[in-house]
């Protein structure tokens, strides 16, 4: 059996100082923002089949539209970007918003990934092989 507590299984570990165990662990924050991040999904996708989801594909579940936007953002504050004021950010989203999208366009800086084709999604069924009687 596989036990789910991995904090307590590595600090019951024999044969290890405490320094040692804590090596084997991630960090505090990265473990609560790990727990998190497993709650979340598993809510999520709990509301998406109950509400009519044949299925649910983790991959869309992502922030990179959303890094992306604020991406740009930055990019219009200049050499502000660390430290951006409320009114710069407004004054930058009222800027795109008058140039359209083609500010948008390109620029495949960070660590998003931009999605430029259409899923096309068959939902044929798939052929079962038929049981056999005996």
């Amino acid at each position: 059996m596989i036990s789910m507590n991995w904090e307590n299984d590595v600090l019951k570990r024999k044969g290890f100082t405490k320094e040692q165990k804590l090596k084997m662990m991630i960090s505090f924050q990265s473990m609560e923002a790990l727990k998190i991040t497993l709650h979340s999904f598993v809510q999520v996708t709990k509301f998406l089949i109950m509400n009519g989801a044949p299925s649910v594909s983790s991959r869309n579940m992502n922030q990179d539209p959303l890094e992306q936007y604020f991406s740009i953002l930055r990019r219009c504050g200049g050499s502000n970007e660390k430290n951006p004021t409320l009114k710069g950010v407004l004054h930058s989203r009222q800027s795109l918003h008058v140039q359209g999208s083609t500010f948008l366009a390109g620029g495949s800086r960070g660590n998003t990934e931009v999605l430029t084709r259409q899923l096309e999604i068959d939902e044929t069924p798939l052929p079962s092989r038929k049981k056999s009687q005996k």
